[in-house]
């Protein structure tokens, strides 16, 4: 079968402090371009995220690789149901105008309700479960929240989950979801540097469940041996947080010890840093920061929840049983005192996710998951 004409719809939101899942399928969509017989796979964003993505994160998405959406895909004065409708129709004109097979979905449930209620004939559409609490908290959702995700999942021909367990949730949808095998980066852009610096890294969105507000709290218990030691910490992010964070900076004083900043392309502090957190509440598999301060030879620690043990091992990082000030405060100072540790964990998070975590495993996976969604729809078999 030949492969779909696939769209990808990707959000207009700012990349610093975040972006993963942006930054995934643009890395994925430049893979499959510079392949021999390149499948015909486009994104569908805005123009300033393509800037963002080619000239600030570096990511070489060619411009014929691309549908570009002329108008803002987020307006914050119209209402969820007001815009539901007005991407809806946005969408359904450019699956038209493109002959688009296979729409790929990243966006939250309620954005495109009224495009899947209604979908065009012909087309297939794959929904990416990409927000863990979908899973991990599913319990606790509105009932519309829950309501839209079933649409989604009901009405899509191929889910794509970045998480495993999504079966044992969702069991009759079983039969049409595949689970992404591994997550990845650009491995010649997160490398080492010769020379590694004191610095302690945080990176990502500045709200309650990235848990940068644990990160401060520590960081004000060890001040004291940091300012001793040279040592450095960088919030590199933002978020609704940001305000609440920058005052607890001033209160405790500890601006010479601590920078924030929002910056889109992380890799050249990831280089030099010799600690990176990942300290989300409930998962941090597969986090593209983690994945990025792993390649970059860093030495972890990040909180032992949901999946993260399949990139975080004892042997190449520290994983947090509890996320409190005083554990996390206790493991920054353990490896503060001890570089040759620091140092062989780095060799090994990046020797392990530059051997098992590769776009190739990855594009392939949805390669044959954009197949299954089109011969779904046309009511055929693989």
């Amino acid at each position: 079968m030949d492969a779909p004409r696939v769209g990808i719809w990707i959000t207009d939101r700012p990349l610093q402090g975040g972006g993963g899942a942006e930054r995934r399928f643009a890395r994925m969509v430049a893979h499959l371009r510079a392949r021999e017989n390149p499948p015909p796979v486009r994104l569908i964003l805005t123009e300033r995220l393509f800037r963002e993505l080619v000239e600030e994160v570096s990511i070489p998405v060619p411009r014929d690789a691309v549908i570009l959406v002329d108008e803002p895909v987020r307006s914050t004065s119209e209402g969820v149901w007001r815009m539901a409708f007005r991407r809806s129709g946005l969408l359904r004109g450019l699956c038209r105008d493109h002959r688009l097979d296979v729409v790929h979905l990243l966006a939250a449930p309620y954005f495109f309700f009224p495009f899947l209620l209604g979908k065009p004939r012909g087309l297939a559409v794959v929904f990416s479960l990409v927000a863990h609490p979908y899973l991990t908290q599913y319990e606790h959702l509105s009932w519309k929240a829950k309501l839209a995700l079933h649409l989604y999942l009901r009405r899509a021909d191929a889910v794509d989950s970045l998480y495993f367990g999504f079966a044992d949730r969702f069991p009759r949808y079983a039969d049409k979801s595949r689970t992404t095998p591994c997550a990845f980066t650009d491995y010649n852009r997160f490398v080492p540097a010769d020379h590694r610096e004191p610095w302690m890294v945080f990176s990502g969105r500045f709200d309650r469940a990235k848990n940068a507000g644990l990160f401060l709290e520590a960081v004000q218990r060890i001040a004291g041996s940091m300012r001793e030691g040279g040592w450095k910490a960088f919030l590199l992010g933002g978020g609704h947080e940001e305000p609440a964070l920058r005052d607890y900076l001033h209160r405790f004083h500890l601006d010479d010890i601590v920078e924030m900043k929002a910056v889109p392309d992380t890799s050249p502090i990831l280089a030099r840093a010799s600690i990176v957190l990942s300290l989300q509440e409930r998962e941090n598999y597969p986090s593209q920061s983690l994945l990025e301060a792993m390649a970059s030879g860093n030495a972890v620690i990040a909180t032992d929840v949901g999946d993260t043990r399949r990139l975080v091992q004892p042997d190449r990082g520290m994983l947090l049983d509890r996320q409190t000030p005083e554990a996390l405060s206790d493991a920054l100072l353990d490896l503060m005192r001890d570089p040759e540790r620091r140092a062989e964990m780095g060799r090994r998070a990046r020797a392990f996710v530059v051997e098992h975590h590769t776009v190739q495993r990855a594009a392939d996976h949805l390669l044959e998951v954009w197949k299954l969604a089109a011969a779904r729809r046309r009511g055929g078999r693989l």
